[in-house]
């Protein structure tokens, strides 16, 4: 008797989730990569959907030049999932899916259009304005979360390996932006003895007069390659805690920044909520000095995010705050709907 056995496939498929914000970047799953054909250089890929193909250069497995195309002329937005079936040699099949109506995205000639400049996206948890141009949904762009971890990181700032290859920075100078504040600093990215990339001179400056301090968390979002690259810093806010006697009074301090708009945001440091059971929900704030409350929402993206958008903004204008502005949020009531004071 003849016994037959059936050679196991591998895997063909993998899929990324597109978190919300600007375009997070996008690698080949780890154990996807033993199958593709060992010995090839892999620098490049190709994407196709329906007729058409994207070309995409590829450095540690991570998609550089030409993922930021593809998604703007395919529709990709906030929470869709895209599909890779890989068909051999770095080209890749594609499908495309919105993760509201969980159907596959509708492309007409590859393009997205829309008869009005002005529109708006909706998520799972918010709606916000863009005005886009060209009536083409807006480019979204690259960017890394880290902690000033350090006294040292006050004076240079270390850059991500791969954020640094994907997006092609080399040595040279760097516009930097304050995201509440809009202020822009010349800084100088540059290799640190051979070892890594980092943010040297006018960081420093960058600190000081953004207030800057260890442990303080913060997002830099790539808007810009070229020559002299742009780059939006965003401080998320730092998580501390103040003694009161024995008990403590968890607290931590944020920037306003805007969302959109119509919307103002604010970051909760990730260690803070965790540590505080801060998940999603309804918070209570209640000002210092004046009276009444106000009700906001706490959303989180996968764990990674925490923050609040809903309600910000009533509460803001209600307390004479602006965007840019510090204030401290201090955990005075825990539980289901927990309550914050709330002041400079």
């Amino acid at each position: 008797m003849l016994v037959y056995s059936r050679k196991r496939e591998s895997p063909a498929h993998f899929f990324e989730y597109i978190e919300p914000g600007p375009l997070p970047q996008m690698s080949i799953p780890e154990s996807f990569r033993k199958n593709i054909k060992r010995g090839r250089k892999n620098q490049s890929a190709i994407l196709k959907r329906g007729s058409k193909k994207w070309f995409v250069s590829v450095s540690d497995w991570v998609f550089g030049k030409g993922w930021e195309k593809f998604t703007r002329e395919n529709g990709v937005k906030e929470f869709d999932i895209v599909v890779f079936k890989h068909e051999g040699n770095m080209v890749f099949d594609t499908m495309v899916f919105n993760n509201i109506s969980r159907c596959e995205r509708e492309c007409s000639n590859n393009r997205v259009t829309e008869s009005s400049r002005k529109r708006k996206i909706d998520t799972n948890e918010f709606t916000h304005e863009f005005v886009a141009s060209n009536d083409t949904i807006p480019v979204q762009h690259p960017y890394f979360i880290g902690t000033l971890r350090s006294t040292d990181s006050l004076y240079e700032l270390r850059l991500p390996s791969n954020f640094t290859r994907s997006n092609g920075l080399i040595t040279g100078e760097m516009i930097l932006k304050n995201g509440q504040s809009q202020r822009s600093w010349t800084v100088e990215v540059k290799i640190h003895e051979g070892s890594y990339t980092c943010i040297g001179r006018g960081w420093h400056e960058f600190c000081i007069e953004n207030r800057l301090k260890e442990g303080d968390q913060f997002k830099l979002e790539l808007i810009q390659t070229g020559n002299k690259p742009v780059a939006i810093f965003y401080n998320l806010g730092t998580n501390q805690t103040e003694s009161h006697g024995i008990v403590g009074t968890p607290y931590f301090v944020g920037t306003i920044g805007e969302y959109s708009n119509s919307q103002y945001r604010m970051y909760i440091p990730k260690k803070f909520a965790l540590e505080n059971g801060l998940t999603n929900g309804e918070l209570i704030l209640k000002h210092v000095e004046n009276e009444g409350s106000w009700t906001v929402n706490l959303s989180n993206h996968l764990g990674i995010f925490y923050y609040i958008i809903s309600g910000l903004k009533e509460f803001c204008i209600a307390n004479g705050y602006e965007k840019g502005d510090r204030i401290k949020f201090k955990l005075i009531q825990s539980g289901k709907k927990p309550i914050f004071s709330i002041s400079k």
